[in-house]
């Protein structure tokens, strides 16, 4: 029988801006966490190797390609998850993101969560989402995204990551509605992003729904843009979006996660007259990366 430990498995490409919250969350509640590098071109590997160093449960792996690792292609997101089928032996997995921040006030739920699993084998975790700064959202305080689940693999059996421009679990004789939710657990910063990242979001829902080959950054237009190209469309994502509205995070909301709460402002919204108008990055010299 596979080790009943909670696993958590996070896909990591060019997240080192977020990558190192959620570790830090994550890291004290899991009994493993295996983080897949997927062709990162900033220093996601560090982060990783840090977190590594400082707690021993948390490993890096690699997808598997027949070229070198300076040239293996992005998998995306979809098949990178895939792939972090096979770097455990677990059964209790639950899927996260590298901007998902696990509130350590509800943590317990994991493990509950977990044990409850021969009756609910796939779980529901319920997000608040942050936007634009760790102080904003979009008004999202309790929703569920269908990648962001817990599985029980023992009772599961074959499961398969599909879709396009949004991933979800495909498991026979198991309908996607029949998933049992329970929350809050995590701390959605999918906002909370650099500019180019930012940007970045508007073109790779295209990539992924063509399934073009290779890296993203080989087909992504955004080094015929200008940085001041690049912040414009970044604001116009956050000030203009009609799905994600942004609005102050309000006092009655969740209690945020004590590494958010302790984090350094690395991105600030700006208003002027009492209106949202732009965004100041604190932090210019943090490292992006490539696309």
């Amino acid at each position: 029988m596979s080790p009943k430990r909670l696993t958590a498995l996070i896909p990591a490409h060019n997240d080192d801006y977020c990558l190192d919250l959620c570790l830090r969350s994550a890291a004290p509640h899991f009994d493993e966490v295996v983080v897949l590098d997927d062709a990162s071109t900033d220093h996601t590997p560090d982060v990783i190797a840090d977190a590594a160093r400082r707690w021993p449960h948390i490993r890096a792996v690699l997808p598997f390609s027949p070229q070198p690792s300076s040239l293996s292609p992005q998998l995306g997101w979809i098949e990178a998850r895939n792939a972090l089928l096979d770097a455990t032996d677990s059964d209790w997995l639950f899927w996260l993101d590298s901007d998902d921040v696990l509130a350590e006030y509800n943590a317990h739920l994991l493990r509950e969560i977990a044990e409850r699993s021969e009756r609910s084998p796939v779980v529901k975790l319920q997000l608040t989402e942050l936007w634009g700064d760790l102080h904003h959202t979009t008004g999202r305080l309790r929703h569920y995204d269908r990648c962001h689940v817990f599985t029980n693999r023992a009772r599961l059996g074959t499961m398969l990551w599909l879709g396009g421009s949004a991933a979800y679990l495909s498991v026979a004789g198991l309908a996607a509605s029949s998933a049992k939710s329970q929350g809050p657990l995590l701390f959605h910063i999918k906002g909370v992003k650099p500019d180019r990242r930012l940007v970045e979001r508007q073109f790779v829902r295209g990539w992924m729904r063509a399934r073009r080959p290779g890296r993203l950054a080989d087909w992504l237009p955004l080094a015929d843009l200008s940085a001041e190209e690049v912040h414009a469309r970044a604001l116009r994502m956050l000030l203009k979006s009609k799905q994600d509205r942004i609005r102050p995070y309000p006092a009655d909301g969740p209690a945020l996660p004590a590494v958010i709460a302790q984090a350094p402002q690395r991105f600030e919204m700006v208003y002027r007259d009492g209106l949202l108008a732009d965004r100041l990055d604190r932090f210019p010299n943090w490292p992006e990366g490539g696309a």
